[in-house]
């Protein structure tokens, strides 16, 4: 019973979201999208940060990578299988920024983001769970894409947390970083309207290719997961679930070249 009333719940949000044939007519509405209001969205994605005195300023991301990205796809694989090797931050800083960094200024004629994003609105915000990564104080981190810095949210050892409360598959726990997906579901909808969500959770499947073809480029250890507690994942990032919420995981670590099992 309970199965067949989530299903409904999907239908239903499904339908509720469908575009009708008359928003294509309405030309005002059309026109919406480039009011001053919607400006205003954009621009949110460039605040200056408060804490920048405490940022972790990333070195330049690795554009050069051996891999082509035919072979990246090809090859590619999820595996839980992380050795107790520290990442290094040029590691850590070429995933985050090819996964949805911002090159040039941040004005919208000015600004490209690495990744495919609904009304150039940014919509994923990156945090990253930081357990094993060389010069880098354990904590958790959110990361500006438009400066590349990491910017603490708190400092200390997350693993055992990470192991008892967030994720069900225990072997996760041994990641060295956990890129955490969540998405600014407001800012979407106020200029999609319930639509939103759906460009919300495509945004972050965007974002999540990224991280594993570049951490598969980089002969790293990743695993995508969706397998996590959402209110403590929520709690720990400081964002409250709703107007902006986590929806995915996507861990990652040295790689373990005496795996146990790799998954797909």
């Amino acid at each position: 019973m309970t199965n067949q009333v989530q299903e409904d719940i999907s239908d239903t949000f499904h339908l509720a979201s469908n575009n009708p044939i008359a928003t294509k007519r309405f030309y005002a509405g059309q026109r919406a999208n480039y009011s001053a209001r919607v400006a205003a969205l954009y621009q949110e994605q460039f605040s200056d940060p408060l804490e920048a005195e405490t940022a972790v300023k990333l070195p330049k991301a690795n554009q050069d990578l051996d891999k082509t990205l035919a072979a990246s796809i090809i090859d590619r694989r999820s595996s839980r299988d992380f050795s107790d090797t520290p990442m290094n931050l040029e590691e850590v800083a070429t995933i985050a920024f090819l996964a949805c960094g911002v090159q040039g200024g941040n004005e919208k004629n000015d600004a490209h983001r690495n990744v495919p994003n609904s009304g150039g609105l940014g919509s994923v915000e990156l945090s990253l769970i930081v357990q094993n990564v060389t010069g880098v104080t354990p904590g958790i981190y959110a990361y500006d894409s438009v400066r590349h810095w990491l910017i603490p949210r708190s400092y200390g050892v997350y693993r055992q947390w990470v192991l008892r409360d967030l994720f069900y598959q225990s072997e996760l726990s041994a990641c060295a970083t956990a890129f955490c997906l969540a998405v600014n579901m407001r800012r979407l909808k106020s200029k999609y309207g319930i639509r939103g969500y759906r460009l919300g959770l495509l945004d972050a499947g965007h974002v999540s290719q990224n991280i594993n073809l570049v951490a598969g480029a980089l002969g790293l250890a990743v695993c995508p997961s969706a397998g996590y507690i959402d209110s403590e994942l929520n709690r720990a990032l400081k964002i409250d679930g709703l107007a902006t919420a986590a929806v995915m995981s996507v861990l990652v670590g040295k790689m373990n070249h005496n795996p146990v099992r790799t998954v797909e």
